[in-house]
């Protein structure tokens, strides 16, 4: 279900005006209190991990690491109505990329919205096969620039203002935010068959 492992990552399909309007409207009236009400993705490693400079506005985060299960986060479940509801316009986004991945009947178990400030980096790293091995990784660029660098398996990724992309997420990624005055934004979400 995943990318082929010789593909790195796949542009799904576009938004339209309205919708990109719509989320930087969103996401650029934000409180500034709203992108550290969860620090779960920054602090999970002790402020070592790969996100640690990242923020994020946590929608819906389920992960579930049965092989792990003795690590902290391997069974995490958040759940913000108010961010839902706020960012209703997102289910929109789940429904056109349910059509591009010929999914029928789909299930989303994490979306996220995750500012990465300007001068700051994500560094390079896989994602765990066991969650993710079965969905499918879409990143949807909000507020960007063009020093804003995305990697996956050493190949720049255009993420552009407009687009839904699929990233392997399972192959070596990054992000290098070089902008001294941009943060950048993505709406992140996984998405899978639902086989219930």
């Amino acid at each position: 279900m995943h990318l082929n492992n010789n593909l790195t990552y796949k542009k799904l399909f576009s938004l339209t005006n309205a919708q990109i309007t719509t989320l930087e409207d969103l996401v650029n009236s934000e409180p500034e209190e709203s992108w550290d009400k969860n620090t779960y993705r920054q602090d999970r490693k002790k402020g070592k991990g790969v996100h640690q400079f990242t923020k994020s506005l946590i929608l819906k985060f389920n992960f579930k690491d049965n092989n792990d299960s003795q690590k902290p986060w391997a069974n995490t479940n958040f759940l913000d109505q108010s961010f839902i509801d706020r960012y209703k316009i997102i289910t929109e986004l789940f429904e056109e990329a349910a059509k591009a991945l010929n999914i029928s009947k789909y299930k989303v178990d994490r979306y996220i919205i995750v500012k990465l400030p300007a001068g700051k980096e994500v560094l390079k790293h896989k994602d765990n096969p066991m969650p993710f091995a079965y969905s499918h990784r879409i990143h949807v660029p909000i507020i960007t620039n063009n020093e804003c660098i995305f990697t996956v398996n050493n190949e720049k990724v255009p993420m552009d203002i407009g687009y839904a992309i699929e990233i392997n997420n399972l192959l070596p990624h990054s992000v290098n935010n070089k902008s001294t005055t941009e943060d950048r934004v993505h709406l992140i979400f996984d998405i899978k068959e639902d086989l219930s």
